[in-house]
């Protein structure tokens, strides 16, 4: 169930939470999560493609294909 109303079901959990968001996306606040990434210098490009995989997805991905803001209806990170 992916609703409060119970409208929106699904079988499985991850096609539910693709398909509808997760159960409390309308009413979950902040929308706007803050995510703070430490790294060595030496890592910093590795780091910024994962996170802009980690924010956008990954194309053509089954498994993470629409990325954070999508999948979790959240408002878009900065």
């Amino acid at each position: 169930m992916f609703d409060p109303g119970g409208d929106k079901t699904s079988k499985s959990a991850q096609k539910g939470v693709s398909e509808f968001g997760p159960f409390d996306s309308q009413f979950f606040t902040p929308r706007r999560p803050r995510i703070t990434v430490l790294t060595p210098r030496a890592f910093q490009g590795t780091v910024e493609v994962f996170m802009d995989r980690f924010r956008r997805g990954v194309p053509d991905s089954k498994a993470y294909a629409q990325g954070f803001v999508r999948k979790y209806r959240a408002v878009a990170l900065d």
